[in-house]
């Protein structure tokens, strides 16, 4: 992104972010793509293969994010294409394969440093295929190709390690693991002081139930469920097909980072979004789990029941998008109950910012004004340039300050200034950004 600013000699904020936007969107795009390659070739269903990518763009989080989140749903993209990879390899055992998987992990590494857990993933795949077929010479080949190219692409793609690469590698995994965050963490209802008080071991799996549409869930553990009876029912045998390997390595990579994050007590904060690439397996697992149910449903009528069902879940779930937009980063699943406000953070982005921004521009006149943001962004570096400049932004609401942004993460309760001027509520009472005019107070 910063190449292409360059190249295009591009200065002006606001048309530097929507193009990082675009780019950011157009990753994900072909994260979709290959999420239906990937159910394509392995179901032969186009219908199966479509309604997977109804799931991925149906969930309002990412849909919301993946204009924006250029780390979090990036990472969640590019891992999608490492197991469609991954499982090319799986039934080709074809080095190009591996090789192509062992390019896309990097890049997973050098967006975010916990893709250090997908390349053993193959090295794990590689020790399966082994023990079902013994041949040294293949082994040790696949494997040397697995750990050079991933090693190769990992310092290409990564500036910082061209020079002292090992080096500056292991200081940025200390970094990276050992992140020092400090505030307040809301969570069902509770504030909790970071790093004084540790969140819950279940603030994870909590936020991904419910913030994500609850049919995939129920898809998932329902895969899950078939996918381990399946394994041991045989025993560990090389009865064991590529389809069911895949599966379970699905299941191990999914709970096996939550599991790890929940035990080491990670830094985690602005809900899930640091795990949003564990979701990949989630994606995939659920549609594994639809497939079964239409499969053997007993009857036709039965599968119409499913089919509404799927319906149902997607027509609400699109509402839901219509109506939160632009801010389907907000979006809870009905499990998280009607006071949202009061029990999770809601715009933690804090782009409803932008939205203020541009009404007070809109209302007021003035050629400068002093605003006073609550966790001061740079979402205003959004705003066309003539807007841009009137604005100044202040730490401090006695230094003259004309109005005032809020966005509740840190305020449960209603502000006590009087002149509101404009509000952003969604969801009946749901209230995410207030204007004030606190010019006289």
């Amino acid at each position: 992104m910063a190449s292409i600013e360059v190249l295009f000699n591009l200065e002006d904020t606001e048309l530097i972010f929507h193009l990082r936007h675009f780019i950011t969107f157009f990753i994900f795009f072909i994260g979709c793509i290959v999420l239906y390659k990937l159910l394509q070739k392995r179901y032969k269903n186009t219908k199966i293969a479509l309604l997977g990518c109804l799931f991925f763009i149906c969930c309002p989080r990412f849909f919301a994010e993946s204009f924006y989140n250029s780390k979090d749903v990036l990472l969640l993209s590019f891992h999608i294409i490492a197991l469609y990879f991954l499982y090319l390899y799986i039934h080709s055992e074809k080095i190009k394969h591996l090789i192509l998987f062992s390019l896309i992990a990097s890049i997973c590494i050098d967006i975010r440093i916990i893709g250090m857990i997908i390349p053993p993933i193959g090295a794990v795949v590689l020790c399966i295929k082994y023990l079902q077929n013994p041949n040294w010479k293949k082994f040790a080949l696949h494997l040397g190709v697995l750990l050079v190219s991933t090693l190769v692409f990992t310092i290409i793609f990564w500036p910082l390690l061209w020079e002292k690469p090992f080096k500056h590698f292991a200081e940025a995994y200390q970094t990276m693991s050992h992140i020092f965050w400090a505030g307040k963490v809301l969570f069902m209802g509770t504030y909790y002081q970071v790093p004084e008080q540790s969140l819950p071991w279940y603030y994870v799996p909590v936020w991904i139930f419910v913030s994500t549409p609850i049919l995939n869930s129920v898809l998932f553990l329902i895969a899950s469920i078939i996918t381990i009876v399946s394994l041991f029912s045989n025993k560990l045998t090389k009865k064991i097909s590529n389809e069911l390997v895949f599966d379970v390595l699905l299941i191990f990579l999914f709970l096996g980072i939550i599991g790890s994050v929940i035990a080491v007590n990670g830094t985690i904060y602005d809900g899930w979004r640091h795990l949003y690439f564990t979701y990949a397996p989630v994606l995939i697992l659920s549609v594994s789990g639809l497939n079964f149910i239409i499969n053997y449903s007993a009857k036709k009528s039965h599968q119409y029941v499913v089919y509404f069902i799927l319906s149902v879940s997607f027509l609400t779930t699109i509402i839901d998008m219509i109506r939160l937009h632009p801010y389907q980063n907000v979006y809870f699943n009905t499990l998280a109950g009607n006071n949202l406000r009061h029990d999770f953070e809601l715009d933690y982005w804090r782009l409803s910012y932008l939205e203020g921004l541009k009404y007070i521009a809109k209302i007021d006149g003035s050629k400068k004004i002093k605003v006073f943001i609550h966790g001061n962004t740079s979402v205003g570096l959004m705003l066309p340039k003539k807007d841009r400049e009137r604005f100044e932004c202040v730490n401090d609401t006695t230094l003259g300050c004309k109005y005032l942004l809020a966005n509740y993460r840190y305020h449960r309760e209603y502000y006590a200034y009087k002149n509101k001027i404009y509000d952003i509520v969604l969801k009946g009472d749901t209230k995410i950004m207030t204007v004030f005019n606190i010019e006289n107070e």
